[in-house]
């Protein structure tokens, strides 16, 4: 298992220091980051998932961990921070969703390599192969092609992402005021790279498919002692990380079966490292 970036700082760099600097750098700031207590446990798993992008494992990652007090300065402040000490992270963005609040740390290479500008030809088209778009009204039917305006928004983003000069000062990208559910639930879809996105209505009234049979898929990274990548650190940490969890309708895995098969070691969200998609059931 190989978890070096091709950046020339990251060989010979152990994820463990990254992970800890992150740590101390996001508890320094954390009057604009913690709108309350925080556990460290749950910093430690932000500080994991953000080095993952930093080491282009992953394209995007949702930050759950905690609730920021100021997303817009707080996210920023700590890039700027780790670029100072990682050139990793100098193609690190935060895409901010003014909607819902939502903050996305997104590696700029590796999500414009998966949803290249240039593709988008005609905004009525999907361009891709993936991922399985499913309507949330009714049964889950399989869409043949996302809602338009999700063609647009993403083309935009990746417009933006292609324009360094419009987010290397500010290393923040923020998404348009009044999008819907329509469109921004599969968009992060999208930049999470799940093989699934769900379309809702413009207006959700309801939780998504409640009455539907679920699996739910766990992609793991496990980094085994004898490679030189301690994930328990000093703390007992499980050395087995959990980088994403997605549902999907059950009847769709017989339908996709080479892109949800439980057995497939393969997923878009895991580069030069081990990983291993888990039933939940």
């Amino acid at each position: 298992m190989d978890l070096h970036s091709p950046n020339s700082d990251a060989r010979d760099l152990q994820i463990e220091t990254m992970v800890e600097y992150i740590e101390n750098e996001t508890f320094r700031l954390r009057s604009l980051l913690f709108s309350g207590k925080v556990p460290s446990s749950r910093v430690k798993n932000f500080a994991f998932d953000l080095a993952l992008i930093g080491l282009s494992v992953r394209a995007g990652h949702l930050v759950d961990a905690f609730a920021p007090k100021d997303a817009r300065k707080g996210f920023p402040a700590l890039l700027h921070s780790l670029q100072q000490r990682f050139k990793l992270f100098e193609d690190v963005v935060h895409v901010y969703e003014p909607a819902s609040e939502q903050s996305f740390l997104i590696n700029v290479p590796l999500l414009s390599q998966r949803y290249p500008a240039h593709a988008f030809v005609d905004s009525s088209c999907w361009p891709f192969s993936y991922p399985i778009f499913v309507s949330t009204e009714g049964s889950s039917n399989v869409l043949p092609e996302p809602p338009e305006a999700l063609s647009t928004l993403l083309q935009d983003l990746t417009n933006q992402l292609l324009n360094p000069s419009e987010w290397k000062v500010t290393s923040t990208i923020e998404l348009p005021q009044g999008l819907s559910a329509s469109s921004t639930v599969p968009l992060a879809a999208l930049l999470l790279e799940y093989p699934v996105a769900y379309c809702p209505p413009a207006t959700v009234t309801s939780p998504f498919l409640s009455s539907e049979m679920l699996d739910v898929y766990d992609v793991c990274l496990e980094l085994p002692n004898n490679e030189g990548y301690v994930l328990t650190f000093s703390d007992g940490l499980n050395r087995r990380h959990s980088m994403l969890k997605f549902s999907c309708p059950l009847h769709l895995g017989a339908i996709y079966p080479e892109r949800l098969s439980p057995e497939d070691e393969q997923t878009c969200a895991c580069r030069n490292c081990s990983s291993q998609y888990r039933n939940g059931g």
